[in-house]
């Protein structure tokens, strides 16, 4: 069989199955997905300490600190929701992870959020106490994803905030970066009208030694801003897979082994790798 053919007949031999493979599957992948999101919020204080490494000034980060510990814990809450539903897919044993009661109090910290949230967060780390001590069973499954509207909830609390706050903050490190290296090549004596541009185009090679070098590391953390910001679009369409892929679980809780929810949920699998292996790159 050509590899063209096998190609074709992959996702066709998957979404055969009767099983619950494909919840097991996406569920997985939303496990890694979750993991993916923890880049990102860190980076919400990780931008501002940087900030303040060019201009003392900008302040403590203690927001920002506050800001980020909230996405961390809403993001270790939904990431044991989806290794619940994929054990509970499965068969396997689910274990709770310790310190979900404390990342659920942090949520509250998510600047933004909503009363409503925060309870739902509270709502999931409660449900995840009791799957504990339950049998994973298809039953659970269908207990777990009747709580989708709180998981749902809280990807909504965190997909406002952050992405409009971090870019925020992106554009004020990159204005920082600017004016911190303008003056350190300024003082070597070298003159440049326009900083930016010294990174598409051999400007800089007529630089001293030192305000080469200055210049290359402008270059090259202006690059890892650039990546981040450009990476925000791949941080928020992975959200929407996420809500995406609790709607269909949720219109689908009678039919779970069906196969048009595995062709379905197949799509937004190999739509969501692809937004994982984004954030990995931009955010390690």
């Amino acid at each position: 069989m050509s590899r063209f053919v096998s190609a074709l007949l992959f996702p066709a031999l998957l979404c055969g199955c009767t099983d619950l493979d494909a919840v097991g599957k996406i569920s997985s992948q939303l496990v890694s997905a979750s993991g993916s999101w923890d880049g990102v919020s860190a980076d919400i204080a990780g931008s501002c300490v940087r900030q303040q490494s060019l201009n003392p000034d900008v302040g403590d980060c203690s927001s920002e600190k506050a800001a980020a510990n909230g996405m961390a814990g809403a993001n270790a809450i939904l990431q044991s929701y989806f290794t619940a539903l994929g054990d509970s897919a499965n068969g396997s044993n689910f274990s709770i992870q310790p310190g979900l009661d404390s990342a659920a109090g942090s949520v509250a910290g998510i600047p933004g959020i909503n009363a409503g949230q925060v309870q739902a967060a509270a709502g999931l780390v409660g449900l995840l106490a009791k799957v504990a001590t339950e049998a994973m069973r298809e039953a659970t499954l269908r207990d777990l994803i009747a709580h989708a509207p709180e998981a749902r909830s809280l990807i909504a609390g965190i997909q406002m905030p952050l992405g409009p706050r971090l870019a925020r903050q992106l554009d004020a490190e990159r204005s920082l970066l600017g004016a911190h290296y303008g003056r350190l090549i300024l003082a070597q004596g070298d003159r440049v009208a326009d900083l930016a541009a010294l990174c598409s185009g051999p400007g800089a090679a007529r630089f001293s030694g030192t305000g080469f070098l200055l210049a290359e590391d402008y270059c090259r953390r202006v690059a890892t801003v650039d990546q981040r910001e450009a990476a925000l679009a791949d941080y928020r369409a992975s959200l929407a897979d996420a809500d995406r892929t609790l709607g269909e679980l949720q219109s689908s809780k009678s039919r779970l082994k069906g196969k048009a929810l595995a062709r379905r949920l197949f799509s937004i699998g190999v739509d969501l790798d692809a937004k994982i292996t984004a954030l990995h790159k931009a955010f390690a």
